[in-house]
């Protein structure tokens, strides 16, 4: 790899980071990945960067899950400061 090529890097606050993580045993690993409602508010925090369509079709398609909680999203929203952008649309939604 060039020395010149890099990855970018992001910086969270540790409440974001450790916020929503589940643990999963996948073939006797423990997995720990992020739940379904805080990966809808990391969406909305990178919204200009991924695409609002993009991010629109994620919470369509969660929404569509028996169990979806769009409280659940709105407490990590508040956890990842975007509160006041995601209610608006989840509330147009519902």
């Amino acid at each position: 790899m060039p020395s010149s090529a890099s990855s970018p890097h992001y910086r969270f606050s540790s409440a974001s980071y450790e916020a929503g993580i589940e643990e999963h045993d996948i073939g006797g690993a423990v997995i720990r990945i992020y739940n379904p409602e805080k990966t809808i508010a990391d969406c909305f925090k990178y919204r200009n960067k991924l695409g609002i369509d993009l991010v629109i079709e994620a919470l369509s398609a969660y929404r569509r899950q028996n169990d979806a909680s769009m409280q659940k999203i709105l407490e990590y929203a508040g956890i990842n400061r975007v509160y006041t952008q995601i209610r608006p649309i989840l509330e147009a939604l519902v």
